[in-house]
């Protein structure tokens, strides 16, 4: 199973239209590749106006086809192009791997809490392995199911885990229940020492509302 996400970051100044046109080229691409593209924003997180599209595809000939599909559908290249008046430049994609967690589809106005990492040189397996109990614990807690991931493309030794909430107040619920969990953060600190890079750049949490 693999995860491809597209990210692009709105340049400000036309709102309602470039709004307009995000759903419109997501409802397009949907109709063209039967891919099942969702549309999701950064809320209250450091990139302000990032957009990002999201899709589970159970191998690559699947989204090679969806691709193909879209290269010779003119309506689809049209919007592409229009693209340039609302984003401040060139998306930027990236492929991963689901090594752990079954996706889940809870639909416009859910919520997604992501977290970010590189695993340390000589550590992947390692850090996998620590990312996937701290995923499992934290559902355990939370009882948001959550996801991990590797990265296929992008930073070499990049792992994602994510946790799904159905809405606003089950996303507060969650963060609260782990602050309250007198073992989360001792675990953490136990589990992910030495695995991952130490660099603050190479690592980030942020939240994001599906909007269809």
């Amino acid at each position: 199973m693999y995860l491809f996400v597209r990210r692009g970051r709105l340049a400000g100044g036309q709102t309602r239209a470039s709004m307009m046109w995000a759903t419109e080229i997501t409802e397009r691409v949907n109709q063209v590749t039967g891919l099942g593209v969702s549309l999701h924003m950064q809320m209250f997180s450091a990139e302000v106006g990032e957009l990002v599209w999201a899709t589970m595809v159970p191998d690559l000939a699947t989204l090679e086809t969806g691709f193909e599909k879209l290269q010779v559908d003119d309506f689809f290249i049209a919007e592409q192009d229009r693209a340039h008046g609302f984003m401040e430049g060139p998306p930027t994609d990236v492929l991963e791997q689901v090594v752990h967690g079954e996706p889940v589809d809870l639909g416009p106005g859910s919520y997604t809490f992501a977290g970010t990492a590189v695993c340390a040189p000589g550590r992947t397996a390692d850090a996998v392995a620590a990312a996937i109990e701290l995923a499992d614990r934290a559902q355990a807690i939370t009882g948001a199911p959550a996801l991990v991931a590797m990265g296929v493309t992008g930073t070499p030794g990049g792992i994602m885990w994510s946790s799904s909430y159905p809405g606003i107040e089950s996303l507060e619920a969650g963060q609260q229940a782990m602050a309250d969990d007198p073992d989360w953060v001792a675990l953490m600190d136990s589990k992910i020492a030495g695995l991952f890079v130490p660099d603050p750049t190479s690592a980030a949490q942020a939240i994001y509302r599906r909007l269809m």
